[in-house]
Parts: structure tokens; sequence; C-alpha cells
């Protein structure tokens, strides 16, 4: 073979190795952490899409893990125990959650297609679920079922508690966050009508979100005060915070909050920031580790978990008798019933997937 066959005949082998080496990409899916993902558009052109951010979905999954243990029903000999660990949880678990809404919503645009978004990924499992939720309520209330969620009394109550997003379980946070969302995009979009600086956005929506939480609706004052937050680290940092300085931090809040009985907006705020920056800097030191990738891949699925877990904990509480001849102090009981709500949540969430019903209930 002439030198011009051997140049041919090796550039084919690389061009062969390319080819394998690209029929490799895009890399799949670990635990929900994506390296390199590529996707092809309609007209075969490769296209990139954005990495997600671990930090994010760890600290998604840690609260929805929290909150899905805050909404079972503490039984058992240190039922009072475990309602003081609940009471401390509560104390930044969902702020933890708004903070982060309010800093994924900060650079979003006023327009019709982002309001549309919210109709239909915010507002669209509530409107499906809640009455759901609400006669599943009434029906374990008939049944003698004890339930950690107060039960209507008539369909004119479950109507009342429909309307103001009151009620329902976790899916009151869908409904706060819709009408958070709203008020910013209108903020936004009015700004923007005016030709007004992005600084005078918030001014805006600080007055929406005054007059909404006038209407005794769900949207609570402090709900708004932490979606402002996110939305201020976005659009000053770009970024959450991150250390861990936040690990002696909330450790003093909760003696103080906890042990020493001060109730305090800004120790409030600060116990939430410090758990986030606890829980962001431990993802950035132990990302490669198996407790934070399976931790990031459950936090890209809190959707499901969010609005199925509080009707699955009413299905699995007949099972409480059982667990409670084993273990009689109720830890067990509340540790299996999270493991087992989870799994139904995300057992839920791949049926409709395969109903092809994902749309129908999320949006997307």
């Amino acid at each position: 073979m002439d030198r011009r066959g051997r140049e041919s005949g090796s550039g084919g082998e690389e061009a062969g190795d390319q080819v394998m080496q690209m029929s490799k990409e895009p890399c799949k899916r670990i635990f929900g952490v994506l390296s390199e993902p590529i996707s092809k558009t309609a007209k075969g052109d490769v296209k990139r899409t954005l990495r997600r951010d671990v930090t994010l979905d760890w600290i998604k999954a840690v609260c929805i893990l929290l909150m899905v243990y805050g909404h079972t029903t503490r039984l058992g000999s240190m039922a009072d125990v475990q309602n003081q660990i609940v009471s401390m949880i509560y104390q930044f678990h969902v702020p933890a959650f708004v903070v982060m809404s309010g800093f994924l919503n900060g650079l979003r645009k006023g327009g019709s297609q982002e309001f549309l978004k919210v109709v239909n990924r915010v507002w669209r499992p509530y409107l499906l679920l809640s009455p759901m939720f609400l006669l599943l309520l009434m029906w374990a209330k008939h049944m003698g079922i004890e339930t950690s969620s107060k039960s209507p009394d008539s369909l004119m109550q479950l109507c009342l508690a429909f309307l103001k997003g009151k009620g329902a379980g976790a899916l009151w946070f869908l409904y706060a966050l819709g009408f958070a969302q709203m008020l910013f995009l209108s903020a936004d979009s009015l700004a923007r009508r005016m030709n007004a600086a992005r600084s005078v956005t918030l001014c805006i929506v600080v007055a929406l979100f005054a007059a909404a939480t006038q209407l005794g609706t769900s949207l609570r004052p402090d709900f708004a005060l932490f979606f402002l937050l996110g939305i201020a680290f976005k659009a000053v940092y770009h970024e959450l915070p991150r250390s861990w300085l936040g690990c002696p931090l909330a450790v003093g809040c909760f003696l103080l909050i906890g042990h020493f009985g001060v109730e305090n907006d800004l120790i409030r705020v600060t116990l939430v920031l410090s758990v986030i920056m606890a829980l962001g800097s431990m993802a950035v030191r132990f990302k490669s580790s198996l407790i934070i990738k399976c931790g990031a891949w459950l936090g890209e699925r809190t959707m499901p978990i969010l609005v199925f877990h509080s009707m699955f904990n009413i299905c699995v509480r007949p099972l409480s008798s059982v667990f409670l001849c084993i273990d009689q102090s109720g830890v067990l009981w509340s540790l299996l019933n999270v493991v087992i709500t989870v799994s139904l949540c995300l057992f839920a969430d791949k049926l409709i997937r395969r109903m092809h019903f994902h749309y129908l209930v999320f949006g997307k």
C-alpha cells in the first residue's frame, strides 16, 4: 500500500474512533447528576442543555424528606419528642423551599408564556389534586383514621378551603407559590411597560405582596419575605450562600429558638440561611459521594413527592398498628412511613409518565 493509501487508512480509523466516541455521547444520567447532556432538535442539530445544579437538588431533597416526616402522624411513647423535633423542622424547611423558589424565579421576565407556565406547572396540580385530598380527609375522618391535617366538616368548608388554599396539606405551597410567581411576573411586566429599571420591579412586587397577604389566602407575609430573599440572592449574587459557617449558626439559632424560647423574625431568617449555607457547602464538598448523588436524584423529583405525599400518608396510616407492635416508641413507624410514602410517590410519578398523563397533571 502506498503512502497515500496508508494515510487514508489511518484517517479512516481516526474518523471511526471519533464516530465511536461521539456515539457514546450524551452521557447517561447517573443518580440525577448530568454531565454534558446533549439532545437533538427537529432539524438534527445538536443542542447542549443546561447542567442541573446539584446543590439546589440536594437542598430540595433534604427539605422534601423533612416535609414528609413532618406530615406523618406521630404515635407511640416518643410522640412528644418527635413533635418537638417537627416543631423545629417547621422553622426552616418550608422557608428554605420558598427561598429556592424565589432564587429560581429571580431572572424570569413577565410575558404570556411565563404566565402560562405558572398556570400549567404550579396551579394545575393544585386544581386537580387538592379537591381529591380534601375529599380523602373527609373520608378518613368518617372512617376514624387520625391524620395530621384537619378535615373539612362539610362540602361548603371544602370549597372555601380549596379557594383559599388552606387545609389542603402540602398543596397549599403550590397555591401560594403560584400567587407569588404571578405577582412577580406582573410586577416585571408593569416595570418594563414603564421602561423602569429592574430595581423598580422589586419595589412593585413588594407592594403587590403586601396587598395580597391581606386577602386571607395562603400567601402569608413570611412566605413573601423568603420569596423576595431568594430573588435578591439571584439578582445580586447569582448563587445561594454556601459555607460551613452555617453549621454553628444553625446550632446557635436552634438553641435560641428551642431551648431559650426566643421568638424573633431575624433569628428565623438567620436559621433558614444557615441551613441553606450548611447544606450547600455539604453538597459542594461531597459532590461525588453516593449520598449527594442520590439526594440530587431525589431533588429532581420533588414535585410529585410534594403533591402526592399527603394523600399517601393517609393511605398508609392504617399500617401504624403493625409497626407499633414491633416498636412501641413510634420511631420505626415514622421512619418507615417516610420511606413508604416517598416510594409510593415515585411509583405514582412513574406510572403517570407511563400512561402519558404527566403533562395533564404537571403541565410538562
